[in-house]
């Protein structure tokens, strides 16, 4: 007996400083007392996607819009306007983090978020970093960084996590290494890490080992992929999650390439469609064109709908053949009258 307490005082230091005595006696699980429940960033439908002090991972094939989709929940834990069924208040901070994209196209992404979230409150809600320039260790250091010395930090995107490795996506040292990392961050400054990651081409599989490794520690694994049958449609599907299962949904992008749900004029209801009909009248009467900035303010002024409503309902008008769209204006369609309005 003398000999194992032995053993094990000596190995308690043996790991750059560890002292597994202390560990034994903070990290032990009592199931007599109360742990206050995580909170919820964002849900769906009232079911839990993201909760502070966890990881999550978004995945997808290259170019089926997994930013835009990402874009869509990260506004939505920011409590905006976003697709239907998404909600979340955080409360706090969120850091964006873009590792892939050039200067131009990070703050293309910017843009579009704090127009999402509406140019007022839209600094004091989240920062925004392209990284793209700075080698994995320098990215590495930077976000932790931002981490330990951010306020009242909520949430963080990492876009995407490749960029973090120096030896590659399949060394199975670096992954373990590195999710350590994000573990860690989660745990001492209570917080979400959402990772974006590309998914193999020959199956639906994150890349490599550190894809791997970021399934089996997610508490949601989002799959953001075109729908084969309509390319003009994402599909967002919440491949594992730690609560409730929740059915996919889906979003499509509009002409200044914000996600927005995706309808058509054959499932939207004939008095939406009316309704549309006359405010289109009011705002492009007679001969009168506009481009699409300006029918998005003048149809949202007049019928007193939010920017995004505005937005899908010049969508819906344009697919009912109630609006045309030509050398890049929109007018009202004279030609056709309401009698040739596809029935619904």
């Amino acid at each position: 007996m003398d000999s194992q307490k032995k053993d094990l005082k000596l190995g308690e230091q043996a790991v750059n400083g560890f002292d597994a005595a202390q560990a034994v006696l903070k990290y032990r699980i009592n199931p007599q007392t109360s742990v206050i429940k995580p909170q919820t960033i964002l849900e769906y439908n009232g079911l839990p996607i993201w909760t502070l002090g966890n990881i999550s991972s978004i995945k997808g094939p290259a170019k089926g819009r997994k930013t835009t989709g990402t874009i869509a929940l990260f506004v939505a834990a920011n409590g905006g306007e976003s697709l239907p069924g998404l909600s979340g208040n955080i409360n706090g901070l969120s850091l964006w983090i873009d590792t892939e994209q050039s200067e131009y196209h990070a703050h293309r992404t910017a843009q579009r978020i704090s127009q999402m979230l509406g140019l007022d409150n839209a600094n004091q809600k989240y920062e925004y970093y392209g990284l793209r320039p700075l080698a994995p260790n320098e990215i590495l250091i930077t976000i932790e960084h931002l981490i330990y010395n951010r306020d009242n930090l909520r949430l963080i995107v990492i876009d995407g996590v490749r960029d973090l490795l120096s030896i590659g996506i399949n060394d199975e040292q670096e992954a373990t290494a590195l999710l350590s990392k994000f573990k860690r961050w989660t745990y001492e400054r209570n917080v979400h890490i959402v990772l974006i990651i590309h998914q193999n081409k020959a199956d639906s599989n994150a890349r490599g080992h550190i894809g791997a490794e970021l399934t089996n520690k997610s508490e949601t694994v989002f799959c953001i992929a075109k729908d084969p049958k309509n390319k003009a449609v994402s599909i967002i599907t919440a491949e594992y999650t730690r609560d409730i299962d929740f059915e996919p949904f889906t979003f499509s992008m509009s002409p200044d390439g914000l996600p927005e749900p995706y309808t058509t004029f054959e499932t939207t209801s004939t008095r939406l469609i009316d309704s549309i009909r006359e405010g289109m009248k009011k705002v492009l009467p007679g001969m009168v064109s506009m481009g699409y900035n300006e029918l998005v303010e003048e149809y949202a002024g007049e019928t007193a709908n939010s920017i995004p409503t505005a937005k899908r309902h010049i969508k819906l008008a344009k697919g009912a053949g109630i609006i045309t769209y030509s050398m890049k204006k929109y007018k009202l369609n004279t030609i056709t009258d309401e009698s040739d309005v596809p029935p619904f």
